[in-house]
């Protein structure tokens, strides 16, 4: 039986053969069902694309990039593949679906100690992840993607998770850059200019650090600072600072990175955590320190009040998420 549509009928149809002898295949453009009696709350902001929308079919994906956005996406894919594949999608193996995550360093989570690293990739093994290290991506196309090393590997989608690249702005403006990013004085003031400064993913900055021994070759003293929160909100603030020294007549100052901690989750119940003072975290506390730390970083009360009561319901009841791909 081959229904072509995932609307009101052709879901309805598939419910009512669903106990019959007969194979059914549901051809459909998305990857889920919209339902338009409430399409125009969307359209007015009353209420999510989400909240509408039902996922029909499966995908999957491969992740470029063993920083913390890589080793959190592949730690929650191989997380959710499992558990919506045998929910959704009985009919297919779980582990039929892999996740491969390729880093082109000899290591995952650079900053991070060793003793931390071996337990992220043994969680991420543990967890059905193919963790590839040493390699680069060559070339990606709509079903695969090519490794420098000529391996090909089959993929219905990529997730690139290699760092920020140059912006329209950088590109734009003629000044050293070091790798796309603007270089800086101490001050962060862009080199051979008086009155402009740069601060964020955009700037090149090295600075002094207060960094525990751990993570500071990776976090300062003369090598360039990552494109992380952390470095941009205190390279944000100083740049303001700066603005209203020179506006009181006053003489800029050199701009000092304190090293608040890295960390990053893996997955439900596991993450590992460097923080000053030589403290290092894994495991369930890492992972609860690490709810702790976005709640307070995330803005606006309300915000954080909603984030921590869809955490706490998904935690309690393992609630599966839409799958939704729109503009596909």
């Amino acid at each position: 039986m081959v229904i072509v549509g995932a609307g009101f009928a052709g879901l309805a149809a598939c419910e009512a053969v669903e106990s019959s002898p007969v194979d059914v295949c549901v051809v459909e453009r998305h990857n889920f069902n919209t339902f338009q009696p409430l399409l125009y709350q969307m359209a007015t902001a009353g209420l999510n694309p989400g909240d509408i929308a039902h996922p029909a079919l499966a995908a999957a994906a491969v992740v470029a990039g063993g920083g913390p956005t890589g080793v959190e996406l592949a730690g929650t894919l191989a997380e959710r593949r499992r558990m919506e594949l045998e929910t959704l999608y009985r009919d297919l193996d779980p582990d039929a679906a892999s996740v491969v995550l390729v880093e082109r360093r000899e290591r995952l989570l650079l900053g991070f100690d060793e003793r931390l690293l071996a337990y992220a990739r043994s969680v991420l093994e543990a967890r059905g992840v193919r963790v590839r290290l040493g390699e680069t991506v060559a070339e990606v196309t709509p079903m695969s993607v090519r490794l420098a090393s000529g391996e090909v590997v089959h993929a219905s989608a990529v997730v690139w998770a290699a760092g920020v690249g140059e912006g329209e702005l950088t590109s734009a403006v003629e000044r050293p850059k070091t790798h796309g990013r603007l270089d800086v004085g101490p001050d962060l003031r862009l080199v051979g200019e008086d009155r402009v400064f740069a601060a964020g993913d955009m700037a090149a900055a090295t600075a002094a650090t207060a960094a525990a021994p751990a993570t500071a070759a990776a976090n300062g003293r003369g090598v360039t600072l990552p494109q992380l929160a952390q470095p941009a909100i205190q390279e944000g603030r100083h740049v303001g600072r700066q603005i209203a020294a020179m506006l009181s007549g006053l003489p800029t100052s050199s701009f000092v990175y304190k090293d608040k901690g890295i960390m990053a989750t893996i997955g439900r119940r596991a993450a590992v955590a460097e923080l000053p003072r030589g403290i290092r975290l894994r495991g369930t506390l890492a992972w609860i320190a690490w709810l702790g730390l976005h709640l307070v970083l995330l803005l606006g009360v309300r915000n954080r009040a909603a984030v921590l009561l869809n955490w706490a319901w998904r935690y309690v009841s393992w609630r599966r998420v839409p799958k939704v791909i729109a503009g596909a």
